[in-house]
């Protein structure tokens, strides 16, 4: 009898400690703070930065749905096609293409070279305060999509305007490009 209680104890332990060393799975409710250590998540290296210009202060309907406040943040869009971006690109020469020059920008259309067949164009986009800006994507390996994870650090208080603009592309996953944005907010109070 009492080795009976002594082993059902050790097996108890075991069980514990071993439940304990078993690597997190965040991946279909992923915390986005925790979300390195998913065994299901990869940081993707395979991204393609693309040098687009839409002059100083482009904003399009398409771009934005939510309005562009570090507290309501949905900012992201994704294109799928070459037509998409030469959309936005002749709506943005139109509503202010008179200041392109300010950031040197071409009001001239420029096809992006990238191969939709494979891959698929990030856009993103924020304006803030005194902030410093990290993205960083993972890719969901069970669930085949992309995690667009934002981390914005308030520097300071000073009033001043920062921008952050991305344009990348990333490989199609099973001919689809599913991403979701989310934002990681630092030294906020």
């Amino acid at each position: 009898m009492k080795n009976s209680i002594i082993l059902l104890i050790s097996f108890m332990i075991l069980t514990v400690s071993c439940k304990q060393e078993q690597p997190t799975n965040l991946s279909l409710n992923y915390d986005k703070y925790l979300v390195q250590n998913d065994s299901d998540c990869v940081e993707v290296t395979d991204i393609d930065t693309l040098d687009f210009c839409f002059g100083p202060s482009y904003r399009s309907s398409e771009f934005l749905n939510e309005p562009n406040t570090i507290y309501n943040y949905k900012s992201g869009q994704i294109l799928r096609s070459e037509s998409e971006y030469k959309t936005i690109f002749d709506d943005a020469v139109a509503k202010n293409g008179k200041d392109f020059h300010y950031n040197k920008c071409d009001t001239i259309y420029k096809p992006t070279g990238v191969n939709f067949e494979k891959r698929f164009i990030v856009m993103h986009r924020f304006n803030g305060g005194d902030y410093g800006y990290e993205r960083i994507i993972y890719k969901n390996k069970v669930n085949n999509e992309y995690l667009y994870l934002f981390k914005i650090r308030l520097l300071s208080n000073n009033e001043q305007l920062k921008g952050y603009w991305d344009y990348i592309s990333l490989p199609l996953i099973n001919n689809q490009a599913s991403i979701k944005f989310d934002t990681i907010l630092i030294n906020f109070k």
